[in-house]
């Protein structure tokens, strides 16, 4: 289970470990999950967009943990709540 805390430090540092972090997690997951750089070239050499994938998924993790982003007047990044 992905905390809160987790999910910021994987969003701001390295986004493929939440679409990972989501495969290995998915409930119709019904065999071993492959490893993570098999799964991503696995997934752009079927023709997935994997910009999309990753949007997709921190969507779904940005609701769960109901987190808003803070920007400051200009519009630039400041830090996730």
């Amino acid at each position: 289970m992905m905390t809160k805390q987790q999910y910021i430090t994987s969003k701001t540092y390295n986004p493929l470990d939440i679409v990972y972090h989501y495969y290995t997690t998915h409930p119709s997951l019904d065999h071993k999950p492959l490893p993570p750089q098999e799964l991503f070239n696995n997934l752009q050499f079927r023709g997935w967009n994997l910009n999309k994938i990753v949007s997709d998924v921190m969507e779904t993790y940005d609701r769960k943990f109901e987190l808003t982003v803070l920007l400051d007047k200009n519009g630039n990044f400041i830090k996730y709540v």
